[in-house]
């Protein structure tokens, strides 16, 4: 067995464990209600790097600019 695959290989998957951890702690620590942060994390989990991707780019902007009540 190549021992570099497996170390390269190892690295890539705790960097993927690490940007799972990473966006979801940004979803739970966003301003959410139940019912958009359940539809947010379904959309995560249903399309794992589209939807990372769009909360981080999108979602997080759009609850920060919504006003205070």
């Amino acid at each position: 067995m190549d021992w570099a695959s497996v170390v390269i290989g190892g690295l890539i998957l705790v960097l993927v464990v690490i940007v799972a951890l990473w966006v979801l702690m940004s979803l739970f620590r966003a301003p959410l209600e139940g019912t958009e942060r359940a539809i947010w994390l379904l959309i995560i989990l249903a399309f794992p790097v589209v939807g990372a991707f769009i909360w981080l780019s999108w979602g997080q902007d759009s609850v920060a600019r919504r006003p205070r009540s």
